[in-house]
């Protein structure tokens, strides 16, 4: 480590210029300024290439599914499903994820959706390996999936109509 500190002053001292890449948090921002400001003390400049350079563009990962609806850990669920051996615990799966489907679907659509709507997707998004098309699968109702907010009071009694209530 010694030795490798005496190289980096020397290359330091040699070219008297730095270059410092940040990665990751603020943190190692604050961090990576801070040893900018010690080296600029020390007579270094920073290196002009670097400076006139534009930022590196951030690859994000890209992934523009068919249905957008469903989201993709949908496609995860089904990709997992299909890596199962046929089993109870598969089929229940599977009916798992197609109730999922169509809770998502039901969320962005509001109307009601066949079960073979859903059935058909997921056969394409399994891409041709779950085929549960002509199955008799039935589906939970769309009003089981989809439940209206009510709103609850923390009292055990309701309150109480005062209209009638004589003011003075």
């Amino acid at each position: 480590l010694f030795i490798a500190l005496l190289f980096f002053l020397y290359l330091i001292n040699m070219y008297k210029s730095f270059h410092i890449e940040t990665y990751g948090c603020q943190m190692n921002v604050a961090d990576s300024e801070l040893i900018s400001g010690m080296l600029i003390k020390e007579g270094l400049k920073p290196s002009k290439d670097i400076l006139d350079s534009k930022p590196l563009p951030l690859e994000y990962p890209q992934s523009f599914p068919k249905y957008r609806f469903y989201g993709n850990n949908i496609k995860i669920m089904i990709d997992e499903a299909v890596k199962w051996d046929n089993s109870d615990k598969k089929d229940a799966l599977i009916f798992t994820i197609a109730n999922h489907m169509k809770k998502c679907f039901l969320n962005w659509n509001k109307d009601n959706v066949e079960d073979q709507v859903i059935f058909e997707h997921l056969y394409e998004l399994s891409d041709s390996k779950i085929d549960i098309k002509n199955s008799n699968i039935e589906l939970l109702d769309s009003s089981v999936l989809i439940r209206t907010k009510k709103k609850f009071s923390n009292k055990k009694y309701p309150k109480k109509n005062n209209k009638n209530r004589k003011r003075y």
